[in-house]
């Protein structure tokens, strides 16, 4: 068993679930080294449960209860509930309703409105999507700053300034090991690659 089954820590990001495949298990695994909670829609629980993984929450969307409740009855304590909106959304609103202030949020693809969303979060201190290829960070101030290696690839939509970073066609390249800063009109996302 992970330590991610001894310690749960509400202060550490939780972990929110909607999509695992080989690709992205890595990532999953590095960010379970935090003891997060970890919350899933009905597939993914099953694809967690399966891999050894502790799930805390469960979103469903249909009459699937005792169902859901068969599936998590050897990861007790847990929580079922019952979303009638998109996964993130609904994921993010049971965060804020639950206290907890930052996410990291894996799924395949984000469509646009669910980007607008998270970007719009304002009761959340954090959230970072992570889709097959980029690990999206939301900048809540004008200025970002972070230390990056070289090469190392990201995406800015409409930087008025940057630091460290030579401009692509489609992205920006760390030019050397170091701080990165990049300034924008807040709150914006910082896209880095990952996969």
């Amino acid at each position: 068993m992970s330590s991610h089954h001894i310690v749960r820590d509400d202060q550490e990001p939780a972990l929110l679930v909607l999509h695992l495949d080989q690709h992205n298990l890595p990532i999953i695994t590095s960010l379970l080294e935090w003891s997060p909670i970890v919350i899933a829609n009905q597939r993914t629980a099953e694809q967690l449960i399966t891999l050894d993984i502790k799930v805390d929450w469960v979103m469903v969307t249909d009459d699937s209860q005792e169902e859901i409740h068969e599936l998590m009855r050897n990861q007790h304590p847990y929580k079922v509930k019952n979303i009638e909106k998109g996964e993130v959304e609904a994921g993010l609103e049971w965060l804020v309703e639950e206290k907890h202030n930052a996410v990291n949020v894996i799924k395949k693809q984000y469509p646009a409105s669910e980007q607008a969303r998270a970007l719009n979060e304002h009761n959340l201190d954090t959230v970072v999507l992570f889709d097959d290829h980029f690990k999206a960070m939301i900048s809540k101030k004008d200025t970002f700053e972070k230390w990056m290696r070289e090469g190392q690839v990201i995406r800015v939509l409409s930087a008025s300034s940057i630091e460290n970073l030579i401009e692509k066609e489609d992205h920006f390249q760390v030019k050397e090991n170091g701080m990165v800063k990049i300034k924008a009109k807040a709150p914006y996302f910082v896209y880095e690659k990952w996969g």
